[in-house]
């Protein structure tokens, strides 16, 4: 096998595997937490505060904390399939770009993916504690899903504009070969 045969079949496992997580978080994990709780897991908000936090413990339950603590099992692998597919697939469709653009491009992944690990400690620190406990770690977990989802949707935009940059770019060449 070629070293670019290769290359893609690497990328094209790695986007299956993040595939396959993002479906069973958005499509059995937090509803499932939905159910239990009758509320959005703290996760799958923009943003949340300690009053936020308060509520949905109250309205979870054990059941529903049972549930929480089995998506945040899975959120322990998540944000690095998530930040591990946006790098690629970022350096892939950015490798005419200049290597400080391409960091720059890059960087909202990592910090996407550093947000959602602080506002996990949040969310297993109520887990341990079986509340929502006094805690500074509390407070900065919900600024952090707020950094993770800005920073998230900024990742993806990154990847859709320079993905519809090589296509444009493809597409000139072949109008030009044509001419």
């Amino acid at each position: 096998m070629s070293a670019a045969r290769a290359r893609w079949w690497s990328i094209g496992i790695l986007t299956g595997v993040y595939a396959v997580a993002a479906a069973a978080m958005f499509g059995r994990a937090m509803p499932g937490v939905r159910t239990a709780c009758g509320v959005p897991p703290l996760d799958g908000r923009f943003s949340w505060s300690r009053t936020d936090a308060q509520a949905f413990v109250a309205a979870c339950g054990t059941d529903g904390l049972r549930a929480y603590a089995t998506m945040e099992l899975l959120d322990l692998v998540y944000p690095a399939l998530l930040a591990a597919a946006l790098l690629v697939w970022t350096m892939l469709l950015s490798r005419d770009l200049p290597g400080r653009w391409r960091i720059a491009l890059a960087a909202p992944a990592l910090a996407g993916m550093l947000a959602d690990y602080l506002e996990n400690a949040a969310a297993w620190s109520i887990l341990a504690a079986g509340r929502v406990p006094t805690s500074p770690l509390i407070e900065a977990g919900g600024g952090a899903a707020l950094v993770k989802n800005v920073a998230g949707g900024i990742a993806f935009a990154v990847v859709g504009v320079l993905a519809v940059r090589r296509i444009l770019a493809a597409v000139r060449t072949r109008i030009r070969a044509d001419r």
